[in-house]
């Protein structure tokens, strides 16, 4: 970590040589020169999505970016926010995010999530990998757009709006011609979310609707008090002017809270309630760390807070959970396993440590003393957590690959240390069943050599692969990325989820020749369920153009692709992207990048774009680095939706010639970069290519010219002396 932060400051200082700052204060693009002030506006606020730059100013691709991020704040103004983090100011924000590399874009959804693995409520940062120019990351950005926005199709649907508003607030609602919500609309949801209540009609459904509200003109927009009565909107259709309005009838905002310590903090998730403390923790052969706790005492909320957010800072490494002291039972239950001080209400809480192994009932339970922080809890763990590592040397090492079967993977930690981490006993504890663990000094060149291990520490994971011989092979693939707990962990989480699969499918055998597998078209949210959710595993969902001309060749190749793979957890599907522009967007694909793919988790939201071409070797490959955790995945904030048969795609004349967002027009525009195409950029180089050939090409025969030219002058002085000398002689 430490040398990690040495790169990073190295990085800020050698680009920021008393340059002034290109991003203009008082432009669309907000620009940010202190963590605090990041902090306020990114991370705590709920009210807008952004997209943020990271810069110094002497950096030149950063500078090359202003004018596309300029662009895209002013085309964006009121919908998202576009913000640009000057380093130079700001270094504790490129700490704070693990900015490695120049210029780094990053989006932020709307509101904190919580993390499944850091049990913490934060806004998680997505890197943004698409294109550089302002009319794709337009794009991004509007598919990003969370909507609060209720459809109304008919009068019951309206009466049911209208009478379901405990709050009291009142209503905007939308007549529009447009089959589904805008961005300027969605953003107009979620800025005025719990302040005003937004709805849609759209008149192909809502045509009654319309009539009674006495719409003859789209688009219109009716505010509706919390009395009944009506107000229409006669101003321009932007996102300024309707802000405006709509204050004038929502309610007000919330007051800001005083910032304090405990404000400032990320909210944490609870610590999970054990139901059957026999069952869960007496019965587990697991270590248990167990807090009996008051957290509904007022005087114990502080002290509660500060005990929840250090255990789920320990990330796993052992199991934790808590019994609330609410009734006899529990109080008993304290008190049984010496957990006295919380049981008679001396103390707000107590930890108590169930050791390793089973029948805890027999086992004495250990009571945390110390001061209470995430250090001190985790050496207070590691003393209890057994030691299930081998020991591995260049000479037992092929007793250690024999270790209970060849199949069951194994993992070696090479460390320049002596001694084996807590941590690492931690991970070979708590994946005892799923890997076998070893630890190799790295004196031991011989050893390292053989594994080919050149840096340490190093994390290798084995794999064996019986060949048809009879012989078994092992697979080496190392784990490169950070050696903690959390994420070596997620790392064999994914390896050992990939084997299971392949284990209950039949793959440890001869891969046998399948029929061609099916590739099913899916254009309705139901047949993407069916597709891809209800089959479980990884979708790999390509995007490609039914119009084009090589359509069919291009589902062969993804015909192929499945057919190798079958029986391996992947489900295979294409969507029409040109008809689908949201659904392709969400994944920062536009219609032009066809063909293509996305590797989807339906269940974790996370998916990852093939970045080069669309061909059999490329997606299988792919397909792999994903499924083995080498390719790391994006964040959704939602299953992104299909419109039932698709939808025409807007001429791309009139995505040039339009110039603001508004209501009457959903998608309807480009942002227009001022970028060459593809092509363009291809005839150039090409051409740029040749010039140079043809430059070092006169060149070459200038110098040869010259070298001959400068011969033919020393020849001719050489026969002029010759002749001197020979008339010399010929004197004497």
């Amino acid at each position: 970590m430490a040398f990690r932060s040495i790169l990073l400051f190295l990085l800020v200082v050698t680009c920021c040589n008393s340059a002034t700052a290109f991003y203009n204060e008082d432009g669309p693009v907000t620009v940010f020169s202190s963590k605090d002030q990041f902090n306020e506006e990114v991370l705590k606020a709920t009210d807008s999505i952004w997209m943020i730059t990271f810069f110094t100013p002497d950096c030149a691709p950063c500078q090359a970016l202003e004018p596309e991020f300029n662009k895209l704040a002013t085309k964006l103004a009121g919908i998202a926010k576009v913000g640009a983090v000057d380093l130079q100011a700001a270094q504790e924000v490129a700490k704070q995010l693990g900015i490695q590399q120049l210029p780094t874009i990053k989006f932020f959804a709307h509101e904190p999530e919580l993390n499944p693995y850091t049990k913490v409520f934060d806004k998680t940062a997505v890197d943004y990998k698409g294109p550089r120019t302002a009319k794709k990351m337009a794009d991004f950005l509007t598919a990003q757009l969370p909507t609060f926005i209720t459809v109304l199709e008919d009068a019951a649907g309206y009466s049911h709006f209208k009478s379901d508003n405990s709050e009291g607030l009142a209503s905007a609602i939308l007549f529009s011609s447009k089959e589904e919500s805008s961005p300027l609309y969605k953003a107009l949801s979620l800025q005025f979310k719990d302040r005003l209540r937004l709805a849609e009609v759209r008149t192909a459904e809502g045509t009654e609707l319309a009539g009674e509200f006495g719409v003859d003109t789209l688009p219109t927009v009716i505010l509706e008090k919390s009395d009944g009565t009506r107000v229409q909107y006669d101003g321009t259709i932007g996102a300024e002017p309707l802000a405006d309005f709509f204050t004038e009838y929502a309610a007000a905002a919330p007051e800001p809270k005083e910032t304090n310590a405990q404000q400032k903090a990320p909210q944490v998730a609870p610590l999970a309630e054990i139901p059957d403390f026999e069952a869960t923790v007496l019965e587990s052969e697991d270590i248990w760390l167990v807090a009996f706790t008051k957290p509904e005492e007022e005087k114990c909320k502080e002290e509660n807070d500060k005990l929840v957010k250090t255990v789920n800072d320990l990330h796993g490494l052992v199991k934790a959970g808590q019994v609330v002291l609410n009734d006899e039972a529990s109080v008993k239950l304290a008190t049984d396993w010496t957990a006295t001080e919380a049981a008679s209400g001396e103390a707000c809480y107590q930890i108590a440590l169930f050791p390793f192994g089973p029948d805890k009932a027999d086992a004495d339970a250990e009571i945390f003393s110390g001061e209470l922080d995430v250090k001190k809890l985790q050496e207070f763990v590691f003393e209890s957590v057994p030691s299930l590592v081998t020991p591995v040397t260049s000479q037992n090492s092929d007793q250690f690959l024999q270790m209970g079967d060849f199949s069951m993977p194994k993992l070696i930690l090479f460390s320049k240390k002596t001694e084996i981490s807590g941590t690492y006993k931690s991970l070979a504890m708590n994946f005892r069943s799923d890997f076998a663990f070893g630890f190799a000094s790295s004196t031991d060149t011989a050893l390292a050599t053989r594994f080919q291990i050149t840096t340490f520490p190093k994390l290798l994971l084995l794999i064996a692969q019986p060949t048809e011989d009879g012989q078994v092979n092992f697979g080496l693939q190392p784990y490169n990325g950070a050696l903690n707990y959390q994420q070596m962990s997620l790392f064999c989480k994914s390896i050992a989820m990939q084997l299971e699969m392949m284990k209950n499918q039949g793959q440890e055998q001869e891969v046998k020749k399948e029929a061609p597998a099916e590739v099913v078209e899916v254009s309705t949210n139901d047949e993407m369920y069916e597709a891809c959710a209800a089959k479980g595993g990884l979708c790999v969902i390509a995007l490609l153009d039914a119009t084009s001309e090589t359509h069919g060749a291009n589902l062969e190749v993804l015909t192929k692709v499945a057919t190798m793979n079958a029986g391996k957890p992947f489900s295979f599907s294409w969507v029409n992207a040109p008809r689908q522009f949201d659904f392709s967007m969400a994944f920062e694909k536009s219609p032009e990048d066809v063909p293509t793919v996305v590797i989807l988790s339906y269940r974790k939201l996370r998916f990852a774009p093939l970045r080069g071409s669309f061909g059999v070797d490329e997606i299988d490959a792919l397909m792999t680095s994903v499924a083995t955790g080498r390719t790391g995945t994006q964040m959704i904030q939602e299953m992104p939706k299909l419109v039932d048969g698709g939808i025409d795609p807007p001429a791309q004349e009139e995505m040039i010639e339009e110039e603001e967002f508004d209501l009457s027009d959903l998608m309807g525009e480009e942002i227009d970069s001022g970028i060459p195409s593809k092509e363009d950029l291809i005839k150039q180089a090409e051409k740029e290519i040749e010039e140079e050939k043809a430059r070092k090409k006169r060149e070459a025969e200038e110098a040869a010219e010259k070298e001959k030219a400068e011969k033919s002058k020393k020849d001719k002085k050489k026969k002029k002396k010759n002749k001197k000398k020979k008339e010399l002689h010929s004197d004497l």
